[in-house]
């Protein structure tokens, strides 16, 4: 299978390492009701697309962790 098909994915790690985060933060993130993730499997996941739309659209805002 072509690989270049399919979206990237990040999850709660890689939400950590690209936010220099601490996991539970990063957590709290991925649950937060205005984040675009995913869950499969009981496992948080976004796509690149998703991330950089979130990130684009919430440029000087605080985002509100649950």
């Amino acid at each position: 299978m072509d690989k270049k098909k399919y979206p990237t994915l990040y999850n709660v790690d890689d939400i950590q390492a690209i936010f220099n985060m601490n996991k539970s933060t990063a957590y709290k993130l991925m649950q937060s009701p205005n984040f675009p993730r995913m869950k499969i499997g009981g496992r948080y996941y976004i796509t690149e697309e998703n991330l950089l739309k979130f990130l684009k659209q919430n440029t000087g805002r605080d985002v509100p962790l649950q």
